[in-house]
């Protein structure tokens, strides 16, 4: 539990994972597909976190699935469209898949973030 570490938490401990959290996912820009199946999920972090389990792994964890909630909000109001997850510029999966990849790592996130605090 982490309740113990709140006497040594800094704000930058908070703000920074926050931050480069919700970034982190866009950073498949630099390739020719957005909404890479890697990068719009939790995998890349859940690895880093089994590896160093501290709170602002954690942070960046939550972070990412806030990230992801905003990709899958429009997907309701557009009926999916360029919201659609791309896996690896071969295939884009269509949109009742993507909410389901977006909605499953969303929750992973919420469920991790739970059993950590």
């Amino acid at each position: 539990m982490l309740w113990g570490f709140i006497d040594s938490i800094k704000l930058s401990m908070i703000i920074l994972p926050i931050f480069w959290g919700t970034l982190f996912p866009d950073f498949d820009h630099q390739f020719k597909t957005h909404r890479n199946i890697i990068f719009h999920s939790i995998i890349p972090n859940m690895l880093i976190w089994l590896y160093d389990p501290s709170l602002m792994n954690v942070l960046f964890i939550i972070s990412v699935a806030i990230h992801l909630l905003g990709d899958l909000l429009p997907m309701f109001k557009k009926k999916g469209g360029f919201s659609c997850i791309d896996i690896f510029g071969f295939k884009r999966l269509n949109t009742i898949w993507s909410m389901v990849w977006f909605f499953g790592n969303i929750i992973l996130s919420i469920i991790l973030f739970i059993m950590v605090i």
